[in-house]
């Protein structure tokens, strides 16, 4: 298969996301770390539990975003196992979480219910910020696999997009920690910019293959 046809639909797999979905059949069953349902009958501590998963949750985001984008600026696309492992506890927690918050939300005080709220959220937020990890590790590892690399300026402009992920999470982290709702806005902004640089990083590294800057060995 001709390589720049390997590039454009591995690009474009990029773009919409299918890539992270591979895996998706190959997780492992997953636990809790902090709760049960035994604790739906204690709000109070099972709130408190669950700030306990979320932190769990963020530092695993966070770790996958460091390793993807380490993966895309230099090729460094030997964490493979570790950003799968982590991607598939990101995903259980989600839907864990998630689901025991709609069952807790009957029995907690009304002061709470913007807790509860806020986490949602946050867990929605963080769903995406480490899809787009795993995206960025995606396409690392397939380069590295078809022996094609970035360009200069592409490295930069994922420099510019890593920026863009790890403000969405800061974002993030200060809604979950100080109930701030008025970062919802933003991080709903800094998404779609993540999602225009995705584009426009995809269609100038057609241009570069094109002019032929960007190396495919």
């Amino acid at each position: 298969m001709n390589s720049a046809l390997v590039v454009v639909d591995m690009l474009y797999d990029f773009i919409d996301g299918s890539l992270a979905c591979q895996n998706a059949d190959s997780a492992v069953a997953q636990t809790l770390k902090y709760i049960d349902d035994r604790l739906l009958t204690m709000p109070p501590v099972a709130l408190m539990q669950v700030k306990k998963e979320m932190d769990y949750m963020f530092s695993l985001v966070e770790e996958n975003i460091r390793l993807s984008f380490k993966a895309m600026v230099h090729g460094a696309v030997e964490s493979n196992e570790k950003i799968t492992d982590n991607e598939a506890i990101i995903d259980f927690t989600n839907g864990a979480l998630t689901r025991f918050l709609i069952n807790l939300s009957p029995s907690v005080e009304q002061s709470d219910e913007q807790v509860i709220g806020s986490y949602f959220h946050v867990l929605n937020d963080l769903e995406r910020i480490g899809d787009h990890a795993e995206n960025f590790y995606e396409i690392a590892a397939e380069m590295s696999a078809k022996k094609i690399s970035f360009s200069e300026k592409a490295r930069k402009d994922i420099g510019a997009m890593c920026d863009k992920v790890t403000q969405m999470l800061i974002l993030a982290k200060d809604a979950f920690d100080n109930l701030n709702r008025a970062e919802l806005p933003d991080l709903a902004a800094l998404e779609n910019e993540v999602d225009t640089m995705k584009k426009e990083l995809t269609a100038s590294h057609f241009a570069r293959l094109a002019e032929g800057d960007c190396s495919m060995d």
